[in-house]
């Protein structure tokens, strides 16, 4: 497979681990390790191209027989976003830890949200764009609301340990307008930076 990064990092292919044989209806993975600088977080979007070979196959010699005919199949882009470096965070009160001194580090801006039509697509997209897990039900609107708190929180990777962030986000709809006022906080201001530029 070839591989080709569009990326402001400096990404290298460590390993690329081919499939040897896939006889006609069987499945199998490939796999691309990628190394990247140490503390980086990149998010990176790339383009495959599968190289491959067609041979007949003898099952009674379980032998590729007869000269190869070479092809290339382009896959769809790969994307690296920044919920690939997030796991949920198991925690017992949302509340509780929000206003815990182990998240010293906080940061608070209002976006607004035009491409979007209801609080219901904004949650999506938020849970979608952060990862990490809702709590208290926050992923879930009353039908007829016009204001709503979603509470999100998760774990960002990093090379020494998993690092927390916790996220109140205020969605209102305000004259067919979707505002979002976004509080992020942790204890470490790199990721809160990092959560803020993803929606900038």
């Amino acid at each position: 497979i070839h591989s080709q990064f569009s990326s402001d990092y400096e990404v290298v292919i460590l390993k690329n681990i081919p499939i040897n044989l896939l006889k006609y209806n069987d499945v199998d993975s490939g796999f691309i390790v990628i190394g990247c600088p140490a503390l980086m977080r990149p998010l990176i979007s790339f383009e495959c191209t599968a190289n491959f070979a067609f041979r007949d196959f003898d099952e009674s010699l379980n032998i590729c027989t007869g000269p190869p005919t070479f092809e290339s199949f382009k896959l769809n882009q790969f994307d690296i976003d920044f919920t690939d470096y997030v796991q949920p965070l198991r925690i017992s009160s949302f509340s509780d830890s929000w206003s815990s001194t182990q998240f010293e580090f906080s940061s608070s801006a209002t976006f607004e949200l035009p491409s979007l039509e209801s609080i219901q697509d904004s949650i999506d997209l938020l849970i979608d764009t952060f990862g990490g897990v809702a709590f208290d039900h926050s992923d879930r609107i009353v039908p007829s609301a016009t204001v709503h708190t979603l509470n999100i929180g998760g774990l960002v990777l990093t090379p020494k340990s998993p690092v927390a962030f916790l996220l109140k986000c205020r969605i209102a709809l305000v004259k067919e307008c979707i505002a979002l006022e976004l509080q992020a906080k942790s204890s470490d201001q790199s990721i809160v930076d990092m959560i803020m530029a993803l929606i900038q």
